[in-house]
């Protein structure tokens, strides 16, 4: 966890620098609630977040509640630059419906549950099943990229529906499982948006 840490810092520091590059532009603060689902065996998530943008870059971090649990045992970092559409310079605040960003992220969940359908899936693939999967618990990382479509619904708030790729891995994997250790997964969700909030 604390290696995760680090990578969160090392990433708020990217963004300063590469911020650095126009300094006529604004740091906004945000904040924004999603809803996720992944193909690492742990299900849906949800996830409210802080967002630091300038320009056309944004970074957003949250922690990460499980569905099935709803334990908050994870952390996910995202950063999101946008490609089209939805200005976000004050001069234009109201201008443009619809955008389109490009986001790339990391996750680490510690000691989660599998979801009920990955709990059913272990249970009916093993012959002869001498454990309770639905109190198998595993830690994953997972990392991926893909799209983000926002829609504004008002002049502070857009939703969000976003599709990408992503690939997982289980460090305390049970041999023997018919999820794999690692591999790669579609990563799909919705949610809500501001962009920015006035202190």
């Amino acid at each position: 966890m604390k290696t995760f840490y680090v990578i969160i810092l090392l990433a708020f520091s990217i963004f300063k620098l590469s911020s650095q590059n126009n300094p006529a532009t604004k740091i906004h603060c945000g904040l924004g609630l999603e809803y996720y689902v992944s193909g690492s065996a742990h299900g849906g998530f949800y996830s409210g977040y802080l967002s630091m943008s300038k320009g056309k870059c944004a970074l957003t971090i949250g922690p990460c509640i499980q569905k099935r649990s709803m334990q908050m045992n994870g952390l996910k970092i995202c950063f999101l630059y946008k490609l089209v559409g939805l200005d976000d310079e004050d001069k234009a605040l109201n201008t443009g419906l619809i955008g389109l960003k490009f986001f790339s992220y990391m996750q680490y969940v510690d000691m989660l549950p599998l979801s009920y359908n990955a709990a059913k899936v272990e249970t009916v693939s093993q012959a002869n099943p001498q454990m309770d999967w639905n109190k198998v618990k595993l830690s994953t990382a997972e990392a991926g990229f893909g799209m983000e479509l926002h829609i504004r619904i008002t002049k502070a708030i857009t939703l969000k529906n976003f599709l990408g790729l992503s690939a997982f891995y289980h460090f305390n994997y049970i041999e023997g499982m018919r999820n794999e250790r690692t591999g790669p997964a579609l990563i799909f969700g919705t949610g809500i948006n501001i962009p920015r909030f006035r202190m």
